[in-house]
């Protein structure tokens, strides 16, 4: 898909750049979130899987929303001319 976007469309380089980069990421993260799952699942009781479950789909998106939020306030303060 990032090739496609790369080669036949007339994006700007900045946005082919984000998208291969973001979609290779997100692969490597979720193969690497499966493969913790299961090794808690086969290794582990399940406390521990539940706390890694937990923690990683509420803290994320914690983080993100405290992201949003921090980019919202520095983007309005660019705006006004304030730093």
């Amino acid at each position: 898909m990032t090739y496609f976007f790369i080669t036949f469309k007339n994006f700007a380089e900045w946005l082919t750049i984000g998208l291969g980069t973001g979609f290779v990421g997100s692969f490597t993260t979720f193969s690497s979130f499966n493969l913790d799952i299961l090794k808690l699942t086969l290794l582990h009781n399940s406390e521990y899987l539940f706390f890694y479950l937990t923690s990683n789909i509420f803290g994320g998106l914690i983080l993100a929303f405290l992201g949003s939020l921090i980019g919202s306030c520095l983007g309005s303060k660019m705006i006004r001319g304030e730093e």
